[in-house]
């Protein structure tokens, strides 16, 4: 199951990423570094609505985050960079356990990628004010 779940989100971030730039002709290296940052913090947000959506209580996908968080923190040694990450997943995990559990497959799949878009899209546009 986390492999599927991680699968999806690749998947999700892939062609949301096209989108975004689909019509820029040229994109700036801080404009490639501001969007590297957002998929990994929607990562975090992706991981929190799945666990939403199967039920689990926050405690439970606090843990699952804590344990993404600590492989960040392994491969990112730039704190102000980890902080943000921390930041995003721990304000997203807040904000999807404030949203009710979907009835339907289908509705707690999209649930899960307008979750995921959403928190993109809001990264990208904070980082370039």
């Amino acid at each position: 199951m986390q492999f599927k779940n991680k699968l999806m989100f690749a998947v999700l971030m892939s062609g949301m990423t096209n989108m975004a730039y689909a019509d820029m002709t040229q994109t700036s290296e801080i404009d490639e570094i501001n969007a590297a940052s957002c998929m990994v913090a929607s990562q975090g947000v992706y991981t929190a609505a799945v666990e939403r959506q199967a039920g689990s209580d926050k405690k439970k996908a606090k843990k699952a985050l804590d344990k993404e968080l600590r492989n960040i923190k392994k491969s990112f040694k730039n704190k102000e960079f980890v902080n943000f990450v921390e930041t995003s997943w721990n304000n997203g995990l807040d904000i999807v356990y404030n949203m009710p559990v979907q009835t339907t497959d289908a509705d707690k799949k999209a649930f899960i990628e307008q979750t995921t878009q959403a928190a993109l899209i809001s990264c990208m546009d904070d980082l370039q004010r």
